[in-house]
């Protein structure tokens, strides 16, 4: 059965876990508190059963009082993600809200000028924010307080709040839109059926909005292109959606439609676009856009710069390993992985892991990528459950190409049995014949290298490679192909790599053209 209590603590990182026992003592100091003794143990046991919890606090079996304190500590952890939340929040959001509960405190207090201008102030930036739910609020504190000194005509209070109302309406259409969005892509992606992102948008906009200038509010065309992104990353069509995202920047940018205000959603889609290139073969590009990107993160002072930073820095790095320049990659990941925890996710710190044992890889220093390998000390159920049962697939991939070619044979056969085994309802799919026969040329290549010098071998080989690179390309599968296509002409495996892709590349491009 699972304990709420210990879920909520689950989400705080260990230095969040210190900053905690720093607020709840600053808040009520005590030279013993229960509540944080809870709080650590149950940071230290998290499979702990309540009973048992009751036990430990209370051996007298005291319910009431385990309860209570349960609830005491409970309420500091709101009190302390609540201020978390309000010092990490990017959006004004929190801002305006204090400025909505200064008015308060300043209205109670019977400073009614300083309070109107306070509550002004909220309005103001609301509108330009276009948070229309919290500009309701506003509109509903200020009613409350029209008849106070100071205060604004009833009458143009109301007529705003009812204009407000018109576009917090809107807001909620374009939400709607999003999720029928997501549920037609979804259908999409389930029959494999082509469709034209720009004529699916035009659709849903005309039957769920009729004036059409929310086709170019920034928020709304960022999560848009969000929803669009996720069914291409599935395995949708990403020159298709290269000039759909094009598109949608630059008109907004032809508009004058971004500012301050919506600067976060600007940094998103240059990144999505920066992204796309790079997934397009199209490095030159990506490296302008991620330029743009970069530039743009520095403006209103920073204020998005940590968010971006790292999925700058981790894109940037794949750009140029896979143009040809490996050891400016390698050097901008061990920057990344050196940062300190509040600076990069956990599940950011791990794929950077991951790409720098690769880079290792790929310039055969086995004992450095082996040594990166080992600080991923999550299993491979985390890894399922936060990367998905493919992506952790592609790990377990990537563990066994480094340590074959570091000469740990038996490890890899042992490792590949267990593959087969964990990931077998996968491998055993038809969708999934690719890995099913790169998985039989890789236990084969484990057991005997001379086998790549076989023609058997090498008409698999081949198969593979039409199977792998029938529709978009994938260029972990290609790094998978090429590691392969390297036994087979016993040649370097990063040269191999880069003329493989060169290859590709312009086999591949030559669908946009066609």
């Amino acid at each position: 059965m699972s304990d709420d209590l210990i879920e909520i603590i689950s989400t705080l990182k260990p230095d969040e876990h210190r900053s905690f026992r720093v607020f709840i003592n600053h808040r009520r100091g005590k030279k013993e508190r229960k509540d944080l003794a809870l709080f650590d143990f149950l940071v230290k046991n998290k499979k702990v059963h309540k009973n048992d919890l009751y036990k430990k606090f209370y051996p007298e079996s005291n319910q009431n009082a385990y309860h209570t304190l349960r609830k005491r500590l409970v309420k500091h952890l709101i009190s302390f993600i609540a201020l978390k939340n309000i010092e990490e929040d990017t959006t004004n959001r929190s801002f305006m809200l204090n400025l909505v509960s200064l008015s308060q405190y300043l209205f109670r207090k019977k400073r009614n000028r300083m309070a109107w201008k306070i509550l002004s102030k909220a309005e103001k930036l609301a509108i330009k924010t276009k948070e229309y739910l919290i500009l309701d609020s506003i509109y509903y504190e200020q009613i409350e307080k029209s008849g106070t000194e100071f205060s604004p005509p009833l009458q143009s209070i109301l007529d705003k709040k009812n204009k407000n109302r018109n576009l917090a309406v809107m807001s909620d259409k374009a939400n709607t839109i999003n999720q029928l969005l997501r549920h037609r892509m979804s259908e999409f992606s389930s029959t494999k059926k082509n469709f034209n992102l720009n004529e699916l948008l035009n659709e849903e906009l005309l039957k769920n909005v009729e004036d059409m200038e929310l086709g170019s509010d920034p928020k709304f065309i960022n999560n848009v292109i969000s929803v669009f992104r996720a069914t291409v990353i599935a395995g949708g069509d990403y020159l298709l959606f290269e000039k759909f995202v094009l598109e949608k920047y630059h008109t907004l940018e032809e508009m004058n439609r971004f500012d301050r205000y919506n600067h976060y959603y600007k940094l998103n889609i240059l990144y999505i676009i920066s992204h796309t290139f790079f997934r397009n073969f199209k490095f030159e590009e990506s490296l302008n856009y991620l330029d743009q990107l970069y530039r743009n993160m520095l403006l209103y002072n920073k204020v998005h710069f940590e968010e971006f930073n790292a999925s700058y820095l981790i894109l940037i790095s794949m750009v140029y390993a896979y143009s040809g320049n490996n050891n400016l990659a390698i050097q901008i990941l061990e920057q990344i992985v050196s940062m300190p925890p509040h600076k990069l996710e956990i599940q950011q710190r791990t794929i950077c892991r991951l790409n720098l044992a690769v880079l290792y890889h790929q310039v055969k220093n086995y004992h450095k990528a082996i040594q990166v390998l080992m600080q991923i000390s999550h299993t491979d159920k985390w890894m399922k459950k936060n990367f998905g049962k493919y992506n952790a697939l592609k790990k377990q991939v990537v563990e066994c190409i480094i340590h074959h070619d570091n000469g740990n044979l038996d490890f890899v056969e042992t490792r590949l049995r267990f593959i087969q085994k964990s990931y077998s309802d996968l491998l055993n799919h038809p969708e999934y014949e690719r890995e099913k026969l790169f998985f039989r040329l890789f236990r084969k290549l484990n057991t005997d290298p001379n086998v790549a010098e076989q023609e058997n071998f090498q008409k698999d080989l081949v198969r593979l490679k039409k199977l792998g690179f029938r529709e978009t390309l994938d260029l972990q599968i290609i790094s998978f192909y090429a590691w392969l296509e390297s036994k087979v002409k016993r040649g370097v495996y990063y040269d191999t790599l880069i003329e493989l892709i060169g290859r590709e590349k312009e086999r591949y491009l030559k669908n946009e053209i066609s």
